[in-house]
């Protein structure tokens, strides 16, 4: 939270008869680490804040005092990277750099909510059904953000729509690393049979709102963006367009069920020959229907005729 232009520097030394001080200093830099270790120069001293579990490069050149030998010099307790003489304008300067971290603050969470809705497109409805979402794409490395876990689920059951959240968790420099930079969220298809998965993209990107505190990570909005889909592959946010308010995805199931059917039965009831409709089977017993009867009903009925010739016979 601090900046450059807010740090002060003082001197301690135990050489005889040499002192420095502030007056001595000839120039003083700073420089920031990015992720890949490349440096660069911090350039407003002023408003460039110093930034939670990031390294960087301080460079002090300070007259030096008659000194002809490089003395023996820590910066903050540490050995410096470097300690030397350099020439400018024939004026020996003592030239210093070190590199100084700034601690890591306690992971944070960022949520993103999602909507799955899910679509007949038979007479069945499905069970219990969970679906997944990934981050398919980043503009920064994946060795910038390595440590972030994100996960996002959704259990539906049945038809109708189902609220989830995706979640990043990390660092508050290596979530900026990856969002700050923007990601790709699709839904991961699963092959599930009879399922019809959407394969939107959304595009998911860091805006800061404010800074809370001086050792406090900034508060971030996650901002979702419509995405284009390139000709090869890639992908790229819609910048034109308006965030939305969450991602939505809209997955069918088609699957019409049909009650199993018997073989047809063939009575044979005084000499003559009739082919019975068929028989359908509950799906749960295997036992035949009420709406399939008739051939029960004949068979009832030729054991009550069989009785009544009997009876007259007698």
């Amino acid at each position: 939270g601090k900046t450059p232009a807010d740090c002060t520097v003082t001197f301690d030394s135990t050489i005889p008869d040499v002192t420095f001080s502030e007056d001595d200093i000839k120039y003083i830099g700073w420089d920031k680490y990015a992720a890949n270790g490349d440096r660069y120069p911090v350039t407003n001293k002023n408003d460039d804040a110093f930034q939670a579990d990031t390294r960087y490069r301080l460079s002090i050149n300070l007259d030096n005092n008659g000194l002809t030998e490089v003395p023996v010099v820590t910066v903050n307790g540490k050995t410096p990277d470097y300690c030397t003489f350099l020439d400018f304008a024939g004026e020996p300067e003592l030239s210093i750099g070190c590199d100084l971290g700034t601690p890591a603050l306690p992971p944070i969470t960022l949520t993103v909510p999602f909507t799955t809705t899910v679509k007949l497109g038979g007479s069945t409805a499905p069970g219990k059904t969970t679906f997944e979402l990934a981050v398919v794409g980043a503009n920064a490395g994946e060795e910038s953000y390595k440590d972030v876990t994100v996960s996002a689920s959704v259990t539906t059951n049945g038809a109708g729509s189902y609220e989830g959240t995706m979640t990043f968790k990390g660092t508050f420099q290596q979530l900026q690393n990856m969002l700050g930079a923007g990601v790709f969220v699709q839904q991961v298809n699963a092959g599930a049979p009879n399922w019809t998965y959407d394969d939107t993209v959304w595009s998911l990107k860091l805006r800061p709102i404010e800074l809370a505190a001086d050792d406090a990570a900034p508060e971030y909005t996650v901002l979702i963006y419509p995405t284009y889909i390139e000709d090869d592959g890639s992908f790229a946010p819609d910048l034109n367009a308006y965030p939305v308010d969450r991602m939505s995805f809209t997955n069918t199931y088609t699957y019409t069920y049909s009650v199993p059917v018997r073989d047809n039965v063939t009575i044979i009831i005084g000499g003559e020959k009739e082919e019975s409709k068929p028989v359908e089977e509950n799906p749960n017993t295997g036992a035949p229907v009420a709406a399939n009867m008739s051939t029960l009903s004949v068979l009832t009925l030729a054991a009550a005729a069989v009785a009544v010739l009997k009876t007259r016979k007698r």
